[in-house]
């Protein structure tokens, strides 16, 4: 998996071109907190599953 844009715990990753909508679909395995960021690392966040 190339770095950046994605949820590297689920292998999710999308390209997330300018001003377009993109949805990113997954289904949680195990519960916990996994983070996410885009492509330089700049914008970061958590999904929490429990």
């Amino acid at each position: 998996m190339r770095p950046g844009n994605g949820i590297p715990a689920y292998g999710v990753n999308r390209d997330l071109p300018l001003n377009v909508p993109v949805t990113v679909t997954f289904s949680p395995r195990k519960t916990g907190s996994f983070n996410f960021t885009c492509g330089m690392d700049m914008l970061r966040g958590k999904i929490v599953v429990n």
